[in-house]
């Protein structure tokens, strides 16, 4: 057996293992060429500290077995929601029924008034600017009309954000700001 003796440059993430934000996720190239090189094919890898489950992941993408364990649930569900076979047709079915019972609802919370036809239409973001907001983008798709720059509220607008404001949300929300008060990120470079 030849050790691996070399740097081994770290390749970006796939969506596979950015679709969450666990803590410790290892560089999924590297751990591979570390099962590659040290295990043989159809062998077991171990990983008793297995976090969100990149060595087992790569273990089994490069033909081996995988016992994965660890103390921390939901690092145990980050793992078998990665690699559990998805039924494409039943997750679109799903995806639809939802679609159809809150589309409207949703597409409520985005309209305003063309500011060159005067039709009610979607806007595409609403711009903010020290915790207020100030300014909205769209292009409608009946006269054409594009508003990048300088498209201020209506008192429509305005009206409509207040309504939002004022909605009772009756389901499980979390209390808890995604920022600290002085708007720093819980984990640095993550301004999401």
């Amino acid at each position: 057996m030849n050790h691996i003796e070399r740097n081994m440059p770290a390749e970006a993430h796939t969506p596979m293992y950015n679709w969450h934000k666990f803590f410790a996720r290892k560089t999924w190239n590297v751990v591979g060429q570390f099962v590659d090189n040290y295990c043989p094919k159809g062998g077991v890898v171990l990983d008793p500290f297995s976090g969100s489950g990149v060595t087992a992941i790569e273990s089994v993408r490069r033909g081996r077995r995988a016992i994965a364990i660890d103390i921390i649930p939901v690092a145990n569900n980050i793992l078998r929601a990665t690699v559990m076979p998805t039924n494409y047709g039943k997750l679109r079915e799903s995806y639809l029924r939802i679609e159809k019972a809150i589309k409207n609802k949703i597409v409520a919370f985005y309209q305003t008034e063309c500011r060159k036809c005067g039709k009610e239409i979607e806007f595409d973001c609403m711009i903010w600017q020290d915790n207020k907001p100030k300014r909205l983008r769209y292009k409608c798709p009946h006269c054409g009309d594009r508003r990048e720059k300088g498209c201020t509220l209506l008192d429509s607008d305005k009206s409509l954000l207040d309504k939002i404001n004022k909605t009772e949300i009756k389901l499980p929300y979390p209390k808890q700001s995604l920022y600290y008060t002085d708007g720093r990120p819980f984990k640095e470079k993550q301004k999401i």
